[in-house]
């Protein structure tokens, strides 16, 4: 099997240097069966990709909707306001950042 694409655009967003915001699910054996892939080697992949999307990364984890919201607002305005802070030159602006969210 290929590479997913979500983690192709993962691959994409990092070798472009694109600011990498990561919300990972708690427990994705709470969800709906049907919205989870059951077959081992894929849990397996989703697993190892989770992992690596993880290090050095703004992660947020979250169980429900209302969470994942709450966190995505949350961890934007701290990945906003690191960038601002590192990255502002006299001519930057901040709205030329991009950034890649893996749900």
């Amino acid at each position: 099997m290929g590479v997913s694409y979500t983690e192709k655009e993962y691959d994409h967003a990092v070798g472009k240097g694109i600011t990498v915001l990561a919300f990972i699910h708690n427990d994705v054996t709470s969800l709906p069966t049907a919205k989870v892939d059951t077959d081992p080697d894929m849990s397996q992949r989703l697993a190892l990709f989770k992992e690596r999307v993880s290090q050095k990364r703004l992660v947020s984890f979250w169980s429900n909707r209302g969470q994942l919201k709450s966190n995505i607002i949350i961890i934007s305005f701290q990945g906003h306001r690191r960038e601002t802070r590192y990255r502002m030159g006299p001519r930057e602006h901040c709205s030329s950042r991009r950034y890649f969210v893996a749900a």
